[in-house]
């Protein structure tokens, strides 16, 4: 016996039952609400206007995405998380009041990339650039 599961992206994907056994599913399509989690990469020498910046992408978030969750229920963050080796981590987390599957999914999500590089250019920050290490 085999089960047919239908991915967040709409793809089909078969699965025996065997692998299937004591593992935990979960049906998002009955999901009200969705988190979209973004990693930002920024340069070290912008360290100082990162938190600028960071308040800069949450409110072209608040202005740009109506369905974003912010009476205080779901978290809606953007701060630093981490010192890389070249490069500072800032986290963007957001939830909002859709399902995470559909056309107002995707289109919400492409929304709030929109608003996080509209945040980014209104600092005049750079995105770290990531160094590509090609092997031969």
């Amino acid at each position: 016996l085999r089960t047919k599961i239908r991915k967040y992206d709409s793809a089909v994907i078969d699965i025996p039952n065997s692998q299937l056994g004591g593992q935990r599913a979960i049906n998002v399509s009955r999901s009200k609400t969705c988190r979209i989690l973004t990693t930002l990469r920024f340069d070290f020498r912008d360290i100082q206007i990162i938190p600028k910046t960071l308040e800069a992408i949450k409110e072209e978030i608040r202005l740009a995405c109506p369905k974003l969750i912010k009476d205080g229920t779901k978290p809606f963050r953007a701060m630093i998380s981490s010192f890389e080796q070249d490069h500072v981590e800032a986290v963007i987390n957001c939830y909002f009041d859709l399902p995470p599957t559909g056309e107002d999914f995707w289109a919400n999500r492409e929304l709030m990339f929109l608003a996080i590089d509209r945040g980014v250019r209104k600092t005049e920050i750079q995105y770290h650039r990531p160094i590509c290490h090609i092997h031969e």
